[in-house]
């Protein structure tokens, strides 16, 4: 993603980040094939790659929600908590 899609990302939206570790995210994508970057001959490599250069980004999220091992129901309902949550301060100041 490039600096000015953040930058505008940061000015016009809230930005969410489902974070999950490498381990949790290899499970999850071991089966799909329609990952065109993790199309290599050593996709958990690519993979770990791909994650030291998008966590720290991904990390200035305005939300960062943990969905280690839950499933979506749970992670839906904290999604919704936290933004329930920074709409119900931003009706408050």
């Amino acid at each position: 993603m490039s600096e000015a899609t953040r930058s505008l990302i940061k000015k016009i939206a809230t930005s969410v980040w489902l974070r999950v570790s490498f381990e949790v995210l290899a499970k999850r994508l071991e089966k799909r094939s329609d990952r065109p970057l993790l199309q290599t001959a050593d996709p958990e490599r690519t993979l770990k790659a791909l994650i030291k250069k998008r966590y720290p980004i991904y990390n200035d999220a305005d939300f960062i929600v943990d969905a280690e091992n839950d499933g979506v129901d749970i992670t839906v309902s904290k999604v919704v908590e936290c933004l329930g949550d920074y709409c119900y301060s931003k009706q408050s100041v």
